[in-house]
């Protein structure tokens, strides 16, 4: 019972956000069907809204660790070598 209620608590934010972003309070399709073909719909919505977050953290995060590891070479070039630059 108390795991149920916490899964509650998880889920009703979630359930509140796609009432509110992900338009899963218009209904366009006809009956019990439909009903249930929105909610499945708007869910997945808001699973890819979460995954392109998380990938889009995960990208800045890359470029960030890119940007001091070009740094750090740039910092640690041995004397002698002449560098070009364009």
């Amino acid at each position: 019972m108390k795991a149920q209620l916490k899964r509650r608590q998880v889920v009703e934010p979630m359930i509140g956000h796609m009432n509110s972003d992900g338009l899963l309070g218009r209904n366009w399709f006809k009956g019990e069907i439909g009903d249930a073909l929105h909610a499945v719909m708007c869910g997945a919505g808001h699973n890819l809204r979460m995954i392109l977050a998380r990938l889009r953290a995960l990208y800045c995060a890359l470029i960030i660790w890119m940007q001091t590891e070009a740094s750090e070479v740039r910092s640690h070039r041995r004397p002698g070598f002449a560098v070009v630059t364009a």
